[in-house]
């Protein structure tokens, strides 16, 4: 499997210059703590991630304004990116040793295409059977998901 195979094309970007409320009300309604920011939403070419983490510790905590802007608060370029072709072993590897959990999939002209996230990789490792799924009982009777290396 590669990174075009479980990628999640066109994601949700923002400038540099929008309001950290604007990234945060993406976060908010697609239930992902992390918005790639691109240079321009035309060319999409790659200009860091803003995240939930970035906005609490770099913007809240620090007393930040409402006139923030993703800009101010972003981690930026270079950041660990992958290409379409790269194989899910590697972005396996690159998350675990990066401690990422997710990677923006770029063309070899730094747009940005997609992103790889830890729950498609991990779903991929299901499909390919490097996974299997596993439910357990908790001691209130309830399930929980997990997993077992087969």
């Amino acid at each position: 499997m590669k990174a075009r195979d479980i990628m999640r094309w066109s994601p949700t970007v923002v400038t540099p210059e929008e309001a950290v409320s604007h990234a945060a009300e993406h976060m908010r309604y697609e239930h992902d703590a992390c918005i790639s920011v691109v240079k321009d939403k035309k060319t999409m070419e790659l200009a860091g991630v803003i995240t939930a983490r970035d906005l609490a510790t770099r913007c809240l905590a620090r007393r930040h304004g409402p006139d923030c802007t993703v800009g101010d608060h972003m981690t930026p370029m270079p950041l660990l990116t992958v290409h379409l072709d790269d194989d899910l072993s590697d972005l396996l590897n690159t998350m675990h040793v990066a401690g990422v959990r997710r990677l923006p999939v770029v063309s070899d002209d730094g747009m940005l295409l997609g992103i790889v996230t830890e729950s498609a990789v991990t779903e991929a490792l299901v499909l390919t059977g490097w996974l299997a799924p596993s439910l357990s009982k908790m001691p209130n009777g309830m399930q929980r998901g997990g997993f077992v290396l087969n």
